[in-house]
C-alpha cells in the first residue's frame, strides 16, 4: 500500500479495466444513451467496487482517453474496425506505459 505514486494493476483489475473501456467503446459507437451505454456504466461501478484498482489508474486511464492524442487514437482505431476488445487492450497498454513514465520522473 506505500508503493510509490500508485499501485500496479493486479490481474483482476486490469481484465475488468480492459472490459469496461470495451464497453466504453461500444458504447461511443452510438449517438444515443441507450442499454450500451448502462452496460459501460456498470462495468466502471463494478470496477471500482470489486477491484483494488488505484483511483489515479482509473482516472488516468480517463484522461488518456480524452486527450488529443488519446481521442485520435480512438477515432483512428474505431474507424479502422478494429474490434473493441483491442482497442481496449491498447488504452490499458499507453495508461500503463504513461504512469511508468511519470512514475520514473516522480521519482528523480
Amino acid at each position: 500500500m506505500n508503493e510509490l505514486y500508485s499501485r500496479s494493476l493486479s490481474g483482476d483489475a486490469r481484465a475488468k479495466l480492459i472490459d469496461w473501456i470495451e464497453a466504453y467503446v461500444v458504447s461511443l459507437q452510438s449517438s444515443y444513451a441507450d442499454a450500451r451505454a448502462e452496460t459501460a456504466k456498470q462495468k466502471a461501478i463494478e470496477l471500482l467496487r470489486d477491484t483494488d484498482i488505484d483511483i489515479l489508474v482509473f482516472v488516468t486511464t480517463i484522461v488518456t482517453m480524452h486527450s488529443d492524442s488519446g481521442r485520435r487514437l480512438l477515432g483512428a482505431v474505431v474507424h479502422s474496425g478494429a474490434p473493441p476488445r483491442d482497442i481496449a487492450i491498447t488504452m490499458v497498454r499507453i495508461m500503463e506505459e504513461s504512469l511508468k513514465r511519470d512514475k520514473q520522473a516522480r521519482s528523480g
